[in-house]
């Protein structure tokens, strides 16, 4: 892997800081010009599921697009400033682990939760998401 493990976990707590917040705030504040753009990159991510690397960017596209939906104009302007990095976590991410089942449920049932404005299915599906990233790395980085 060309992340070390903790690389991996600052990643992970920028994601478990941010992203958590912004999921909160885009199921709140969701419309449905960004709801589409979720939806978008999600069917981009179904539809590469068997090329990581436009997978990753399709991934990416999807958590953009959730920090948009946040309508927090910091959130936006981080995530602007740190998209490289963030794409690279992803692609690598999903070359290490492989785009799983699991990944693309939890992405489904996050965009769901935010068209459907459900703060506590969107955190819960988000931290899930997490929880089995962490525990599937711990088994391949030392």
């Amino acid at each position: 892997m060309h992340l070390s493990q903790e690389e991996f976990m600052d990643m992970m707590v920028f994601r478990q800081t941010v992203e958590f917040k912004c999921i909160e705030l885009a199921a709140e504040n969701a419309n449905e010009e960004d709801i589409k753009a979720i939806e978008d990159a999600l069917n981009r991510m179904l539809v590469n599921k068997n090329d990581y690397k436009k997978y990753s960017q399709a991934d990416l596209d999807f958590h953009i697009a959730v920090i948009k939906a946040s309508h927090n104009k910091i959130f936006i302007h981080i995530i602007n400033d740190i998209k490289n990095v963030y794409y690279f976590y992803l692609e690598e991410l999903n070359r290490v682990l492989g785009i799983t089942l699991e990944s693309i449920e939890a992405h489904i049932k996050v965009f769901m939760a935010i068209k459907e404005h459900d703060v506590d299915t969107a955190k819960t599906s988000l931290n899930d998401a997490m929880k089995n990233n962490i525990e599937a790395i711990n088994k391949v980085v030392p």
